[in-house]
């Protein structure tokens, strides 16, 4: 587990071999499709979950933009003051790519504006496609993981902004209020955090520690 690579990293003992098993964002096909594989093989792993998308059907920004651009049946988007004209495939993914790279600079404000300016992918995208891979993990869900073995919920912001561009209230609400939810959703307080997309800054590394967290996480390379 996560937990055991840190203590053996920690104590000094050797880590050779060890592999902690991470799934970032929080959908719920972690628990439909992942979690009995891991049950079958009796292996451990971390969820860290954005909590934004666990109420009312909601998706986080990134994943609704993807569905946007991939099912929207009208001619065009509207997006980030752009109008993107939609047609066969090869146009929408590059359209999606000029989006999701602009959103990179985003502030959270912005981000929360791009998430209201799109449509609801649940009117027309495919439903096998928004529940299998789009959907978040309900607050229930996240309940039923409170005796599981094998699962441990870590934290991962509540709307997963790019922390770096967010003001230092932000940083503060969002770490504290996601990891407030799935203490009380779980049951136990989380004990790592995931920084969204990798992307965190000296403000993010202090909030972390002083909320407690043993440790946090990034990507290797970093963000963009």
């Amino acid at each position: 587990s996560l937990g055991e690579l840190l203590s053996a990293l920690g104590s000094g003992r050797p880590a050779d071999g060890m592999v902690a098993l991470c799934f970032d964002d929080g959908l719920r096909n972690n628990l439909t499709q992942a979690l009995p594989l891991l049950r079958r093989h009796g292996v451990p792993a971390t969820l860290f979950v954005a909590t934004y998308h666990c109420e009312n059907r909601r998706l986080l920004w990134f994943n609704k933009t993807k569905l946007a651009f991939r099912y929207f049946p009208g001619a065009e988007l509207s997006v980030l003051g752009r109008r993107f004209r939609l047609g066969l495939a090869a146009r929408r993914r590059r359209s999606l790519q000029s989006v999701l790279d602009a959103a990179s600079t985003l502030a959270l404000a912005e981000l929360m504006a791009l998430d209201r300016s799109l449509p609801d992918p649940a009117d027309f995208a495919p439903p096998e496609v928004f529940e299998g891979g789009f959907r978040g993990v309900s607050r229930d869900e996240l309940g039923k993981l409170r005796d599981d073995p094998l699962i441990e919920v870590g934290a991962h912001t509540r709307f997963h902004p790019f922390l770096s561009r967010c003001t230092d209230a932000e940083i503060e609400a969002e770490m504290e209020e996601g990891r407030a939810y799935l203490e009380s959703a779980v049951g136990t307080r989380p004990r790592f955090f995931s920084y969204p997309a990798g992307d965190y800054d000296h403000r993010a590394v202090r909030v972390a520690k002083r909320l407690g967290f043993e440790a946090a996480f990034s990507l290797v390379p970093r963000f963009p």
